[in-house]
């Protein structure tokens, strides 16, 4: 007899953008899930680009590039090019991630050393970068004193990571990439009752998804709740939404996991 597939039976909402998508639908998909694609938000360039490419254009100025999201990274890289600059060329500069697929990102622009936190997220990312400067010869209070970082990332974000560097001494550019707003096209389908959608599980992979879901109307009707980290847990749980299940590990592979086991 054929082993059972954990999510056999099973029907999960997948509300990444659909560039990304990909990786979490065959994940979903390899342990027996059906899987619907929803994306709850989608990104744009943002208005004016102007600062995003001066910061490209002065990379070489910095100590640090500092990156929460594979799409930073990617639409860095994109300004880079525009400028005809090679990643390469930077392999000296300091480059942190807040994830592993953030750093992959950084890895397929040809830089093969990045920095990873123990935990993915903007704290553990300040103080790795903290730990991995190791620069005892300066004022205590601020070791990160003269060192300048950029951190290109999503209009919106948490603050967090910028204040805690800048606690710490450092000079950081912060430079916005891409926008994520709302998938208007999304919203008829949302509305509908899960119920009557049969969604057993909805999964939420960033807060801005979580955030456009209450927006565009979404409806949870008996539908679980598995979000990828505590951050988006909290999100979610300000919004009124039920958290079934938090990713111990805040990756894809973390939160399909983190499913199986809920339904183990």
């Amino acid at each position: 007899m054929t082993p059972r597939s954990p999510l056999s039976g099973r029907t999960v909402l997948v509300t990444r953008p659909s560039h990304q998508a990909e990786p979490l639908v065959r994940m979903l998909a390899d342990v027996g899930a059906d899987v619907e694609c929803l994306p709850t938000i989608r990104l744009r360039d943002p208005d004016d680009r102007a600062p995003l490419l001066a910061a490209a254009a002065r990379l070489g100025e910095y100590d640090w590039a500092v990156f929460t999201s594979v799409n930073g990274v990617e639409r860095f890289v994109a300004a880079l090019a525009e400028h005809g600059l090679d990643p390469l060329a930077f392999a000296e500069l300091r480059w942190a991630a807040i994830g592993p697929a953030t750093a992959r990102a950084i890895h397929r622009a040809g830089i093969t050393r990045v920095l990873l936190p123990t935990s993915y997220r903007a704290e553990a990312l300040a103080d790795a970068v903290l730990e991995s400067a190791g620069r005892e010869d300066v004022d205590a209070g601020r070791p990160l004193l003269g060192l300048k970082v950029l951190l290109a990332r999503a209009a919106g974000a948490r603050a967090v990571l910028p204040e805690r560097l800048r606690a710490l001494g450092a000079e950081v550019d912060e430079v916005m990439a891409y926008v994520t707003e709302p998938n208007s096209e999304a919203a008829e389908s949302l509305q509908k009752p899960a119920r009557e959608k049969r969604w057993d599980w909805i999964t939420f992979t960033a807060s801005s998804a979580v955030r456009a879901f209450g927006e565009l109307g979404g409806r949870i009707g008996e539908s679980r709740i598995a979000v990828i980290g505590p951050i988006t847990a909290e999100t979610a749980q300000a919004l009124g939404f039920p958290v079934h299940v938090v990713a111990s590990e805040y990756t894809v592979p973390g939160l399909v996991r983190a499913i199986e086991e809920a339904e183990a």
